[in-house]
């Protein structure tokens, strides 16, 4: 969106259509009656790899944390990007923001978030359509009879800090797609929506904060997310060019 691409500002649209419609139109028995199924560990704990597993999560923590070194450092993490930073900076930038995100959100309104698009999306556009995020009182500020929750204002300072990134890079530009690629997005956002309302969460959430924690709920959610990329691409990308080739 930061960039200038009006696909991605219908896709962010078409995400928070699909998260309405979940959560509070005519797709809400469905989302009410999944929701209401919860796996435990014991009486109280919620499913983590290391309270499943029955270890000390520090282990788990050394163990998984080893592995991914080992991808990183097989795709030469050091080498200078052509513009940019590399994928592996880029990685080691965004994991620092994201516990800053935990402390920050934990010390500003008493209860540490972490990074998400998907509760805060809605939350945003709540505050600009309802002026209300609908959060507790201390996870939120009003200001100019609007109230936003600290994660909607995070939300809203992405696009920001992707056009000041976009201008030092001399990458924002207006891009128009056709129509039909402009449908498609939008109807592509609000499958994402539905699912990410589902599922407790996005890409983001799920992906970057919640395998974080170990939580084993992220790592199924983050599984189905890219079996469906995979699936997507091969249906839309792949297949097409092997028919050309026929």
């Amino acid at each position: 969106v930061g960039e200038g691409n009006l696909a991605y500002l219908l896709a962010v649209f078409g995400f928070f259509f699909g998260i309405v419609i979940t959560k509070f139109g005519f797709l809400k028995p469905v989302y009410e009656a999944l929701i209401s199924q919860a796996v435990w560990v014991g009486e109280e704990e919620i499913p983590t790899l290391y309270n499943i597993i029955g270890v000390n999560k520090w282990i788990v923590i050394a163990v998984i944390s080893a592995v991914f070194l080992f991808f990183v450092f097989q795709g030469k993490p050091f080498q200078k990007a052509r513009k940019g930073y590399s994928w592996a900076v880029a990685g080691l930038l965004v994991g620092i923001i994201a516990v800053v995100a935990f402390w920050a959100s934990g010390y500003y309104t008493g209860r540490a978030r972490g990074l998400s698009f998907t509760g805060p999306l809605r939350e945003l556009f709540l505050a600009v359509f309802f002026s209300d995020s609908q959060v507790s009182a201390s996870e939120s500020r009003t200001l100019l009879g609007v109230t936003f929750s600290w994660s909607a204002l995070y939300v809203l300072t992405v696009p920001i800090g992707a056009y000041i990134s976009g201008k030092l890079l001399k990458e924002v530009k207006l891009k128009v797609p056709p129509a039909d690629e402009l449908l498609k997005v939008f109807f592509g956002g609000t499958v994402m929506g539905i699912g990410a309302q589902i599922g407790g969460g996005c890409n983001i959430g799920h992906s970057l904060t919640g395998v974080s924690t170990l939580a084993v709920s992220s790592w199924v959610a983050n599984f189905f997310i890219i079996a469906g990329n995979w699936t997507m691409a091969y249906w839309l990308l792949i297949r097409p060019m092997k028919d050309l080739d026929v």
